[in-house]
């Protein structure tokens, strides 16, 4: 019946605490001792008794004092009231539980960002020093997707700490929380926070694809960003004047076929802007890429009539999509003499979902606004005449009924938009946003982070590439694998003028046989990430292959590993009087090296599958460079094994004169991971700007 008190951590005097011990042989255990000794002098402090048949002991809050350091053991007793030895001495401390603050993070728990530097203090009272402390990122399920690592710091607290983590998905749910360690093993939680991401700058959109190209051993990432240009089926009569005189004179349409503006105009003053003539019958223009409309948005155009019928469609660009129609009608309402206008929102399947407001007949010249808002199930649609203008009134057919039956189904479905058509009028301005709490309002409105479309038909540019430019300090491509959360940068190029927008990369650092994710990455002033653009691809290729940041040579038969040796170091103790030694393991050091050969058979081999000696020279010799170079690489094999290496030398060439073909053998020792941020960087194989 020796008893054998347990290890432990520190702990926080003002809780409740339990000391465990553990016993060998004798007869059961019916109650314990408890003893604590001040450990500067071994006075003792607490000293009671508990009748129990656990192995434990729970000493009261407040009875010793934090930032004090103690000693421990037990005594227990058997049935018959004996009682055993002291057990083993096991000193502790007490400290105040250390508190860990978030020091910026969103008070409305939303983030409106794909990436977030998340910053932290850490402080105990008595100024205990930490181990380590780490940052845990969750879903919204609790299933934990990323983490920092252990973040350690040699100093007294109070310490501040940083972690950024990247690749937020817009309208996801995340939790945060940071657990830390202290030197003396206690525990520290902060607050489990839950945030959402909502995104709201300008979209970039870009056209990213991605290409496997097996015999070069790489992946080849191609990135065209999308301006939201529109385009014609036919050519129109594509921009006519809109003009006004010096006195502020209603504005006119300058078209012959339409009515001479007079003769006593004077053309010096007239203040010119752009409409879109599509007057023609059968004559659309169309956007239809680089933007997308989300379930909720509002949508205004101004414009002059020229007839009855359809003026939008609104689709996804799918076999078998849906359209939302907006279509001008003429009629006379139940209780009215004369022809009104009005506009309905419908379906291609018949559909009625809306109608606007009914007006007096419109003029030819008559300038007017369609605008609808959509939030959720909820439409709200006007008919608002800007002028009535003084040109003839067209002749509506004037036989659709107002107001119309409405079906009004959901069509949320249909989200998100990517194709606008335009038709059947002459226009001044189209603008479609996603912000719905904008106020309804006659005048153009510009640019802003919301906007989808807006295009005054100066061109036909409906987009944001202008605006992006101007917000926009670079683009980021990055790499992970299917399935997991955290990135890595592959590519950074500075934001210079619209060219720099798009751009080629080759990935040589990818392994064979891994599906890969790549993301375009908007980086906007303030170093803010905009929403990932994100492809997938299947990295194969046949071969060996090794590279650095600048260059790649693939090496083909007879490759192999002549030796790998995996490092592991130990101290070897051998004390007097025992057996066998003791190892100690005084080192984290935990890396191959090896050697490799493989055939070199000139640049041309894979194109003309013939060797040349010429072509094998020339490689050659810059393979022996390329291998002397002291840059650090990347050794991939079609078996799946990468490694970021060293060449440490002993380089050999063996020649075979028949074929022409060279065998060429170096040493290495491994330096990272490939897929490793700081090692990447630190090895030189991915710049500091990125």
């Amino acid at each position: 019946m020796n008893p054998i008190s347990l290890q432990k951590v520190a702990f926080d005097a003002t809780n409740n605490e339990i000391f465990y011990f553990t016993s060998n042989g004798g007869d059961q255990v019916v109650k314990n001792r408890l003893t604590i000794r001040r450990q500067s002098d071994n006075s003792i402090v607490y000293q009671a008794t508990v009748e129990t048949f656990l192995f434990q002991h729970t000493l009261p809050s407040g009875t010793l004092t934090n930032g004090t350091y103690y000693n421990y053991y037990f005594n227990t007793y058997d049935v018959a009231d004996n009682m055993s030895t002291n057990s083993n001495v096991v000193a502790f401390y007490c400290y105040t539980t250390p508190t860990i603050t978030f020091t910026n993070y969103p008070s409305t728990n939303i983030i409106n960002s794909a990436s977030y530097e998340f910053s932290i203090t850490y402080d105990q009272a008595e100024g205990e020093l930490l181990d380590y402390l780490k940052y845990h990122l969750y879903d919204s399920m609790g299933n934990e997707i990323s983490n920092s690592g252990e973040l350690r710091s040699a100093l007294t607290p109070p310490l501040a700490f940083t972690h950024t983590f990247s690749g937020f998905e817009d309208s996801e749910t995340y939790k945060i929380q940071i657990k830390a360690t202290s030197i003396n093993g206690a525990v520290a939680l902060s607050e489990l926070k839950t945030f959402s991401i909502s995104v709201f700058y300008p979209e970039l959109f870009s056209q990213i694809s991605a290409e496997n190209l097996c015999n070069d051993g790489v992946v080849r990432l191609t990135s065209n960003v999308v301006a939201v240009e529109g385009t014609t089926n036919i050519e129109p009569s594509l921009f006519f004047s809109h003009i006004a005189d010096e006195e502020n004179t209603p504005d006119y349409i300058m078209w012959d076929e339409w009515y001479n503006v007079g003769d006593d105009m004077i053309v010096s003053t007239w203040a010119e802007k752009y409409m879109l003539d599509l007057r023609a019958s059968g004559t659309i223009l169309t956007f239809a890429s680089g933007f997308s409309i989300p379930t909720d948005f509002q949508f205004q155009s101004w414009q002059y009539p020229i007839r009855d019928g359809v003026l939008y469609e609104l689709y996804k660009d799918i076999l078998g999509g849906s359209k939302i129609i907006i279509e001008l009608k003429s009629g006379i309402p139940s209780g009215e003499s004369t022809v009104k206008n009005w506009f309905e929102l419908y379906t291609d399947n018949g559909e009625l979902f809306d109608y606007s407001n009914y007006v007096d007949a419109m003029k030819d010249d008559t300038n007017f606004i369609v605008w609808f808002k959509k939030v959720g199930d909820v439409y709200t649609l006007l008919l608002d005449v800007v002028s009535v203008g003084t040109g003839t009134t067209i002749s509506w057919t004037g036989v659709a009924t107002y107001p119309s039956v409405k079906t009004h189904n959901n069509i949320s479905g249909l989200f998100p938009l990517d194709t606008v058509t335009i038709q059947n009028g002459s226009y001044d301005n189209l603008d479609i946003t996603n912000d719905t709490s904008r106020v309804y309002s006659q005048s153009f409105p510009i640019w802003n982070y919301y906007t989808r479309i807006n295009c005054n038909f100066s061109t036909l540019d409906g987009g944001n590439i202008d605006i992006v430019l101007s917000q926009l300090q670079g683009i980021k491509l990055k790499r992970r694998l299917k399935g997991t959360f955290d990135w890595i940068t592959l590519y950074y190029v500075s934001i210079v003028d619209a060219s720099s927008l798009s751009f080629v990369y080759d990935d040589k650092f990818a392994p064979n046989n891994l599906e890969f994710d790549y993301a375009v990455v908007p980086i906007l002033s303030g170093s803010i990430e905009g929403d990932y653009i994100i492809t997938s691809v299947t990295s194969t290729f046949d071969g060996c292959f090794i590279c650095d940041k600048d260059n790649i040579f693939k090496l083909y038969n007879a490759c192999s590993y002549s030796t790998i040796t995996n490092s592991l170091t130990a101290g070897i103790l051998t004390p007097i009087g025992r057996r066998y030694p003791i190892l100690v393991y005084n080192t984290e050091n935990d890396f191959e090296s090896g050697t490799f050969n493989g055939n070199l058979l000139g640049y041309n081999f894979e194109e003309t599958r013939q060797i040349d000696r010429a072509d094998v020279q020339d490689e050659l010799n810059d393979y022996r460079v390329f291998l002397k170079n002291r840059k650090a690489k990347i050794l991939k094999d079609w078996n799946g094994k990468i490694q970021l290496i060293g060449v440490t030398g002993g380089i050999a060439e063996t020649p075979d004169l028949i074929s022409g073909k060279t065998n060429v053998n170096f040493a290495w020792v491994e330096q990272g991971q490939y897929d490793n941020q700081l090692d990447l960087y630190e090895n030189g194989l991915i710049t500091a700007s990125e």
